[in-house]
């Protein structure tokens, strides 16, 4: 049986109790804008009279304890897609409780179960919390898609590091052979995402993009520092960078049981791995 690892927490321990209160709080106010709103509301209504909705999830950083006074408390409800097109459901409904702002994105059941073998969207997941359920089933489906074990973790760094030497030995010399500068660039982006990804990832924090660079420089200040120098005053030197980038994920990978040898031949090894191909 794997064992699943214990949750990231940029938080100290001794913060914890203070964010359960929190959350408790915040759980309070869904409860009351479900109760006393949501369910008033005719989009909804006509949801719940059918059984059409699975799951309401509370994400985002009010359960990771991250959340500052300008942050929305993010809702997820889960429902099967031919239902999202059959009510013609907007991606996301918007609203102000108690001086709060409440966001409820819509997300398909499918891809819930998907999560189950495929990590690579457990930032949507990954502690959050079920609010209202109206399918026990799927509910035990989230509690495998929320976490994740050490074999899983490491099938998530192999996926980006391979994204990655696509990228560095691929993709980003045949574009600036080609002289597609636009081209090249994303590549050489995309492959500072994936360093910023493995990093966090082999640290069991999993946020979206717009959390990705103040989490990384608490864990990572180095890389951080290094990283927003591309950023804010970006070389054409890619092929260069690239190589530097590639010196700090190998690091990471091996610091998390990959070998030289299996870094080296990544090409013809581990395709069961790659969620990419394999899913």
């Amino acid at each position: 049986m794997s064992t699943y690892l214990e949750m990231g927490d940029l938080n100290l321990k001794s913060n914890r109790g203070t964010l359960q209160t929190m959350l408790s709080h915040i759980q309070q106010h869904i409860e009351e804008f479900t109760d006393k709103l949501l369910w008033r509301e005719k989009w909804f209504n006509d949801l719940d009279r059918s059984g059409s909705w699975d799951l309401m999830v509370l994400a985002g950083s009010h359960v990771r304890g991250d959340a500052d006074p300008r942050s929305d408390i993010d809702l997820f409800l889960v429902l099967p897609h031919i239902k999202q097109v059959e009510y013609d459901l907007p991606p996301v409904h918007s609203y102000e409780w108690n001086d709060l702002n409440i966001e409820i994105s819509k997300v398909s059941s499918e891809i819930l179960r998907n999560s189950v073998i495929d990590k690579r969207n457990l930032f949507w997941w990954h502690r959050a919390k079920v609010v209202r359920s109206n399918n026990e089933e799927l509910r035990k489906v989230f509690d495998e898609a929320s976490r994740v074990s050490r074999d899983e973790l490491t099938v998530l760094l192999w996926n980006i590091y391979c994204i990655f030497k696509m990228n560095a030995d691929e993709n980003l010399p045949k574009a600036l052979q080609l002289g597609d500068d636009v081209g090249a660039r994303c590549c050489f982006y995309n492959n500072v995402d994936c360093v910023m990804e493995a990093i966090l990832y082999a640290n069991q924090i999993f946020v979206a993009n717009k959390k990705r660079g103040s989490c990384l420089q608490k864990v990572a200040p180095d890389v951080y520092k290094r990283i927003r120098s591309y950023v804010m005053e970006p070389s054409v030197d890619y092929m260069k960078e690239t190589k530097a980038l590639e010196h700090i994920i190998q690091k990471t990978l091996q610091d998390n049981g990959f070998t030289e040898e299996e870094l080296a031949t990544w090409h013809k090894r581990n395709l069961h791995r790659f969620l990419h191909q394999a899913i």
